[in-house]
């Protein structure tokens, strides 16, 4: 008699040792395919920066250029100012002799 109840309450355990274990392994299997959407998600949003940094570069390159040639375009007008006043002040210097 006392043998079947221990051997009962052994197997009422084990059931329920089983249970958890069951429910462990399902929520670990959520886990896992939580984490592999978030991966998937993570992977096409790295993917969509990527597509939307190439013009982002393409451009920012050409604005580079722009600026290069602009800040050449302004020594060339300031060297022809200069030229400028140079000249200004010898015909005022001339006029002055006049």
């Amino acid at each position: 008699q006392k043998t079947n109840q221990v051997l009962q309450a052994e197997v009422d355990r084990s059931r329920n040792d089983i249970r958890k274990l069951k429910s462990e392994v399902q929520y670990s299997e959520k886990r896992r395919l939580h984490a592999e959407e978030q991966e998937e998600l993570s992977s096409r949003e790295r993917a969509q920066l990527r597509d939307e940094l190439a013009p982002l570069r393409a451009q920012n390159n050409d604005l580079v250029e722009n600026n290069k040639a602009l800040q050449e375009a302004c020594s060339l007008l300031e060297e022809q100012l200069t030229d400028l006043e140079k000249l200004a002040d010898h015909h005022e210097l001339k006029n002055k002799d006049l």
